[in-house]
């Protein structure tokens, strides 16, 4: 089961305790600039200023904006002011609309958790196999498949005859590449028979990679493909806590670099530590993709 960006950014927010949800309980202005709830009833008009409001479902899902300051300090419900450009559709936030409400910009969780993917290959990965060439007879050179690269191919097999029709039957040894890395040669397949080199049969290159990126947040105010972005990991696995260790550390590291946080330095001292416990937890896991069951 794939998880999606908000299920990793929900992950992340309550690892680092960046937790607030909040309900709309009455409608904002129609133009979206503000939300009510009941949930910050007697808190100051400031309680929430600076903080940031994601919207998560409704008209605007997706959609997040900073928090300015409450209207009054007193009654209920609480109207919260927000930010920036107002949202753009049919209605504003209506109630009965989920927010939720965070120190970190959102975006900055995207950011993190794909520095987090590359960072976690090759413990974290995604396995592949493409199986688009065929043999020609008599040719030895054959252009690689897009998005396949020799660092990342882990062996490379030639269809089997009769009742192994269809299948990776004959591991291919002895493979060259060529300098710009787009083509494979294969020069020799040692212990086959020749005639297996000129019929016509399917190559098999078995690759693997770091997980696939989420989709970036460009425009300032939206996420993309927030509720639909996936990446390949299962819920409750090693590779997804390993995955939300890696996050952390960087989404620390990001904000530290931030000039509104006074904190910066302190902030950069704990990515460096959160790295060093993820980097950890790593060496637990299987190691390089050659160890890994399947690869030769």
């Amino acid at each position: 089961m794939a998880l999606t960006k908000r299920a990793l950014r929900a992950s992340l927010k309550v690892l680092i305790g960046d937790d607030s949800p909040v309900v709309t309980t009455a409608a904002g202005l129609t133009d979206g600039t503000t939300f009510v709830t009941s949930q910050f009833d007697g808190a100051e008009r400031g309680y929430l200023h600076g903080l940031w409001a994601m919207i998560e479902s409704g008209e605007h899902d997706g959609k997040y904006r900073p928090i300015d300051v409450a209207e009054d300090s007193e009654g209920s419900p609480r109207t919260f002011h927000l930010a920036g450009t107002a949202l753009a559709g049919v209605a504003g936030i209506i109630s009965g609309i989920n927010i939720s409400v965070h120190h970190i910009r959102p975006d900055q969780y995207t950011r993190a958790i794909n520095e987090a993917i590359q960072l976690a290959y090759p413990h974290v990965y995604l396995a592949a196999m493409d199986s688009s060439l065929l043999v020609v007879a008599n040719q030895v050179q054959y252009t690689l498949p897009a998005g396949y690269t020799p660092r990342l191919i882990r062996s490379i097999w030639m269809e089997g005859e009769g009742s192994y029709d269809e299948i990776p039957t004959y591991l291919i040894h002895n493979v060259r590449y060529s300098p710009d890395e787009t083509k494979l040669w294969i020069n020799a397949v040692p212990g086959l028979r020749q005639d297996l080199l000129t019929a016509t049969r399917k190559i098999y290159i078995f690759t693997e990679k770091y997980l696939t990126l989420l989709a970036a947040d460009t425009a300032y105010g939206a996420l993309v493909n927030d509720s639909t972005a996936v990446v390949e990991l299962t819920t409750g696995t090693q590779e997804e806590e390993l995955l939300l260790l890696y996050a952390k550390a960087r989404l620390f590291s990001i904000i530290s670099g931030e000039p509104q946080r006074a904190n910066g330095t302190a902030l950069a001292q704990q990515a460096a530590i959160y790295l060093q416990e993820a980097q950890a937890a790593a060496s637990h896991l299987k190691q390089r993709p050659v160890d890994r069951p399947g690869y030769q």
